[in-house]
């Protein structure tokens, strides 16, 4: 090692310390943001996401408004403080979707168990349901219950017009099935009594078959309601689609949920580091007074 050679790699190590200056370490400190987390918004992607693009221009403008960017490095710092903000609000909208749609679901849950007691056997042996246990004892879809509701339906008109028809005990069998619950049973005894006095009236009206009549119109009428409840909250449950359930599904997927703290941390952090390279930017410059605080609140 000679005394030329060491003196030229002092020479080269000055050379490759880093910034020196102020500015140039502001610029450096950059380097780090390199994740896909913080980069630029798109306009198409916060559309698809249900955001407003003129909401988010003005979030910006109110950031340009308050640190007032004198040249091109700062006005970039504002436009990185209004994306971090922009990702922190996105970020409570999809906390708040889960927790609503929690809320909701626990909510039609409860509905569903009030709704669907006394409904076949659906609500107490699923696993083992065939098709002999009726319409009303298969797991529920929107089809499947207005077709039982245009079932009920039928048979209710039937009764109204043309009195009880024997013939017509096989929709009660197509709906319920050979294992009918409690409610049920009574609604199939007033159907064969109403079919015997019908039949033992030979077809006239009499005062015992009109009772008859009445009680199975409001039993079948009951039942209609319920399975209109049940068609409401199975849509309202696994069909629509809510502007909550929507904003729960903002974040990228189930692992990054429990990342949520980390992730708003993380939000901040960078927020709060946008600021102080604002501020040293600005020393550097000689816009900013020395003692300007170090710690900046947005």
């Amino acid at each position: 090692m000679t005394p030329q050679l060491r003196a030229a790699n002092r020479a080269n190590s000055r050379k490759s310390t880093g910034p020196q200056t102020n500015v140039g370490k502001v610029r450096s400190s950059r380097n780090a943001l390199k994740h896909g987390v913080f980069a630029r918004l798109p306009v198409a992607s916060m559309k698809e996401l249900g955001e407003d693009p003129a909401a988010f221009q003005q979030l910006r403008e109110s950031l340009r408004r308050a640190f007032s960017p004198q040249d091109g490095f700062e006005q970039m710092l504002v436009e990185d403080m209004a994306e971090i903000r922009w990702r922190r609000q996105r970020l409570m909208r999809a906390e708040a979707g889960i927790l609503a749609t929690q809320k909701r679901r626990f909510e039609l849950d409860r509905q569903w168990k009030v709704a669907a007691s006394g409904k076949g056997l659906h609500a107490l042996a699923n696993d083992v349901l065939t098709a002999q246990n009726g319409l009303a004892s298969l797991s529920p879809s929107g089809n499947n219950l207005a077709e039982i509701t245009n079932c009920l339906t039928i048979l209710k008109e039937s009764v109204e017009t043309r009195n009880f028809q024997e013939e017509h005990s096989l929709i009660l069998k197509l709906v319920y099935g050979q294992n009918a619950s409690s409610s049920v049973i009574h609604l199939t005894n007033l159907f064969d009594r109403g079919c015997e006095q019908a039949k033992a009236e030979s077809g006239q009206s009499s005062e015992e078959l009109e009772i008859t009549r009445s009680r199975f119109l409001e039993a079948i009428d009951k039942e209609i309601a319920s399975f209109k409840k049940l068609a409401e909250l199975h849509y309202a449950r696994d069909v629509e689609v809510t502007p909550p359930l929507k904003d729960s599904h903002l974040i990228p997927s189930q692992e990054d949920l429990t990342k949520i703290i980390s992730y708003e941390a993380a939000l901040e952090r960078q927020f709060e580091r946008k600021v102080q390279q604002l501020v040293a930017w600005r020393r550097a410059k000689g816009d900013a007074p020395a003692g300007e605080t170090r710690r900046t609140t947005v």
